[in-house]
């Protein structure tokens, strides 16, 4: 199991491998995405970009993720 961390401030292509070939994601902008991916259905192609912490996008047939962690936790409500 390899693990990539990039920042969202970086410019980066990455080539991961996984069991059914090369999946390539996509950081620029502080956006990123998977651009391709050798699956069938390419669901995690039209996810599209993301940006905010705990987003994340799966390809299971190739067993790859990319999600958006940060430093500070992200809250959709807070609980007194």
């Amino acid at each position: 199991h390899n693990e990539f961390v990039f920042s969202l401030e970086s410019n980066v292509e990455k080539k991961i491998g996984g069991p059914l070939g090369d999946t390539i994601i996509v950081i620029q902008n502080n956006i990123a995405r998977i651009q391709s991916s050798p699956c069938n259905k390419k669901y995690c192609i039209h996810q599209g970009w993301i940006n905010k912490i705990n987003e994340t996008i799966v390809c299971i047939p190739n067993k790859i993720s990319l999600s958006i962690i940060g430093k500070t936790p992200s809250y959709d409500s807070i609980n007194y």
